[in-house]
Formats: C-alpha cells, structure tokens, sequence
C-alpha cells in the first residue's frame, strides 16, 4: 500500500471517530434520533468506504482480515446484544 492510501485510510479513521463523538454527546444528551440516525448511516458509509480500500488496496492476507475484525470491533463493540440476524446463523455455522 503507498502512502497516499495509507494517509487516506488513517483520515477516514479519524472521520469514523469524530462522527462517533457526535453520535455519543447526541445519545448523553437525549437528543434528536433523527440527527443520530443520520451519524449512524455516515460511519456506516464511511465504515464500508474503509473496509472496500483496504480490501482493494491489500493482498487479503490475513492480517487484512484481521484489521478489518478489529475495525468492526472498535466501532461496532456493542453490536451482539441486539436482536438475532441471519448473520448470526452463518456465524453460528462457522462454530
């Protein structure tokens, strides 16, 4: 990966921290789910745009999978304790 990519996969991750600030003064604050709900769907873009470019940008080794796991895990840590999703049937299978 040259550097440009790097530099721009890091801003993307800074990005991805600043709208989860704002996501959680709007959560503190009991403010409007509608200006939550909007945060939400720009991290899960930006989400999408991080894991797509270091994807395309890699050899899918796994240390790409990895980092991709641990993405997930950084923004999304709570997400196991919402409802049951297909997902979870094909995590389920994997055992």
């Amino acid at each position: 990966m040259n550097r440009s990519k790097l530099h721009r996969l890091i801003d993307l991750i800074e990005e991805i921290k600043k709208i989860d600030e704002m996501i959680m003064m709007h959560r503190d604050h009991g403010s409007d789910d509608f200006m939550s709900s909007q945060y939400e769907s720009k991290k899960s873009r930006l989400l999408k745009e991080l894991i797509s470019e270091l994807v395309a940008n890699s050899n899918e080794s796994s240390e790409v999978f990895n980092t991709i796991g641990k993405i997930i895990f950084k923004f999304y840590p709570n997400e196991s304790s919402k409802k049951q999703t297909d997902l979870d049937q094909l995590v389920a299978a994997i055992g």
